[in-house]
């Protein structure tokens, strides 16, 4: 007989159980689940009791647990991969953007800038390629010329070791350190050759020959002459006519456009690029000097940071040029060696310029290897045939200042008293810790410290120099002796190509405006300068001040004004400048002189409005227009040193 099973609920959540189960395993339970069973009495019914149950049950059943966390490990490791593709194209995303800003900021359609020094002793190329690649080189400021042709023979390192003795024999002319000729209104157009020294050549000449044989040399595979921005750097006390004269030599050695830029400004821009100086000197807002002590010039310019990140600077005031270069010293102590020769220096150069050379190179080396524990004798290599020049010594021609000093010589060397020498140097580093001493007062006026001070140029490498600005300055300034300072400029130079306006600011040296004629009536003060027109009606003379000297100037900056012409087919402008606070007739020097066509048109004669503008970088660029019309003309000029 078979036994018939009673329904309970122990057999119900069994059965129950089996169900949910199998329909969890994907099986289908033959027998199905329980039938409902219902509680009269408010009570919980079987099944949902039995489901719980079963749920807490299968919760903890390995095989459930395992598929459950595959299923949500797979979404989780889904989710962050997700993630991470979203970040790291959004970090694509932006380091495209700011690759295209940089080069925006840094785009200058050139492939290729190069920073041209030319200089006294030396001059040298500094080569930016691609933002990234850059060479450069150096080269003594040498030149050698055919007689007849004057064309360049041997420049730099080849014309510097070439034997000068037979050179008259050869038909061939010498030149060094040609920089010096160009001064402030200095109208030298022929410089005579320093051997022999009986022929004159266009200083002009001299300068193409030497920067066409540099780059023939060495510039003309740089590529397509388009592709090259060239910047030339001049001193700061050249005038504009110094600074035309580079222009057009190199123009026409096929340096289109090139551009200038004062040495001492170049230098600043070079030292924010320096990891030889400590970051926490170059912050925002520190202000800094840089003293380039050359040749032939100390120059200086004071910075003041505005952004550390872009390399933004502002100047703090016009840059100042000084006559204190280190060729004043080599001057008085060949003075020194001609006092107690009976015959003159020209007349020993002459005879044996090799050996002259050789002791100006150890005038310059011992020069700067004087230190201030120095003492006793300073022996300068004199290669002369000193049995044939009569060396009287104290004897008879040592006079002066230093008669008590004695001065000796054997066949080969002069023997100067260190003392001598190092007063030599002093007289010159004082007059240049007075200037730098002037230029902290200033600032501290303005209440601008002076945190750190960059000393470069050739003098920069004298222990004297060294010892002595460390001396007065190391107390209160960081000090920083530039270790390679021509590199320094001409690296600057090719920087400000890439990035001209780093330097945001600057400060006018002079004042600056415009000349011109208007209705005798109209004027205002007194009259300078009188004239009749056509019709003879008075015109006075009156000057228009566009910017005071010292006055700050934000890079293209546009600063204009507008006159009304009484001239009918044509208006002439003069741009004027001084350096007084005010122009005046007597005491302005003429930077250019403009003339622009007028509208003939009646319908423009009537209410006729001329406007003057000027903008301001390392250059002044001019403008005159017609404000009713297209009429217009441009011009570019420097500023007047």
């Amino acid at each position: 007989m078979e036994e018939k099973q009673i329904e309970t609920p122990e057999n119900s959540f069994n059965k129950t159980l089996d169900g949910t189960m199998a329909t969890k395993m994907g099986i289908e339970n033959e027998k199905g689940p329980a039938p409902l069973s219902k509680d009269n009495n408010n009570q919980v019914p079987y099944k949902k009791i039995n489901n719980n149950i079963a749920n807490s049950i299968i919760k903890l059943n390995p095989s459930f647990i395992k598929e459950k966390f595959s299923k949500n490990l797979k979404i989780i490791l889904m989710t962050v991969c997700s993630i991470l593709i979203i970040a790291i194209l959004f970090i694509f995303i932006f380091i495209v953007l700011s690759s295209k800003n940089n080069n925006n900021n840094d785009k200058i359609g050139k492939n290729k800038i190069v920073g041209l020094y030319f200089g006294s002793s030396t001059s040298g190329y500094y080569i930016l390629e691609n933002k990234e690649k850059n060479r450069t080189d150096s080269f003594p400021s040498e030149l050698i010329l055919d007689e007849d042709s004057e064309r360049g023979l041997h420049y730099g390192n080849k014309a510097h070791s070439y034997p000068k003795n037979g050179l008259a024999k050869q038909k061939k002319l010498y030149f060094s350190n040609f920089k010096r000729y160009i001064e402030p209104n200095n109208n030298i157009e022929k410089i005579k050759s320093d051997f022999p020294n009986n022929h004159e050549v266009k200083l002009e000449t001299v300068i193409y020959q030497y920067l066409s044989l540099m780059k023939e040399n060495n510039l003309n595979n740089l590529g397509d002459e388009n592709d090259i921005k060239w910047i030339l750097t001049v001193p700061g006390f050249w005038d504009d006519k110094g600074k035309q004269l580079m222009k057009n030599v190199s123009n026409k050695i096929g340096m289109k456009d090139s551009e200038i830029i004062l040495e001492q400004e170049a230098s600043s821009l070079a030292i924010l690029y320096d990891d030889n100086i400590d970051s926490k000197h170059l912050k925002k807002n520190k202000v800094y000097i840089v003293v380039d002590a050359g040749f032939t010039s100390v120059d200086i310019c004071v910075n003041k940071i505005i952004d550390r990140k872009k390399k933004i600077i502002k100047q703090l005031m016009q840059p100042l040029s000084f006559r204190y270069g280190s060729n004043i010293i080599n001057d008085k102590i060949i003075k020194v060696i001609e006092s107690v020769c009976d015959k003159k220096m020209e007349e020993m150069r002459d005879s044996n310029f090799d050996e002259w050379q050789i002791m100006l190179n150890d005038i310059e080396l011992k020069k700067k290897e004087i230190d201030n524990s120095t003492s006793g004798e300073i022996s300068i290599l004199t290669p002369f045939n000193n049995d044939k020049w009569n060396w009287v010594g104290m004897k008879n021609n040592w006079e002066g200042k230093y008669k008590d000093q004695k001065i000796s010589y054997n066949r080969t060397n002069i023997n100067i008293p260190s003392s001598i020498i190092k007063s030599f140097i002093n007289e010159n580093i004082d007059n240049i810790i007075k200037e730098i001493e002037a230029i902290i007062d200033k600032m501290s006026i303005i209440k601008e410290k002076i945190e750190l001070i960059i000393i470069t140029g050739g003098f920069s490498n004298s222990k004297m120099f060294q010892n002595e600005i460390n001396e007065h300055f190391k107390k209160a300034h960081f000090i920083s002796f530039d270790k390679n300072p021509l590199e320094t400029v001409m690296k600057g130079a090719a920087i400000y190509g890439l990035r001209p306006n780093q330097i945001l600011y600057r400060v006018s040296p002079v004042t600056i405006g415009i000349g011109i004629y208007i209705y005798f009536e109209d004027n205002v003060g007194k009259c300078e300068k009188q004239l009749r027109d056509d019709e003879e009606n008075m015109r006075c003379h009156k000057f228009i001040t566009l910017i005071k000297k010292g006055q700050e100037m934000k890079s293209d900056d546009i600063i204009s004004t507008k006159v009304i012409p009484w001239e009918k087919k044509n208006i002439n402008i003069s741009f004027y400048s001084t350096f007084n606070d005010n122009l005046s007739i007597d005491d302005c020097y003429k930077l250019e002189e403009m003339k622009l066509n007028l509208s003939e048109s009646k319908e423009y004669l009537k209410n006729r409005e001329i406007e003057v503008s000027l903008s301001f970088s390392n250059l002044v660029s001019a403008s005159i227009s017609e404000k009713s019309t297209s009429n217009k003309i441009s011009s570019l000029f420097y500023y007047p040193s």
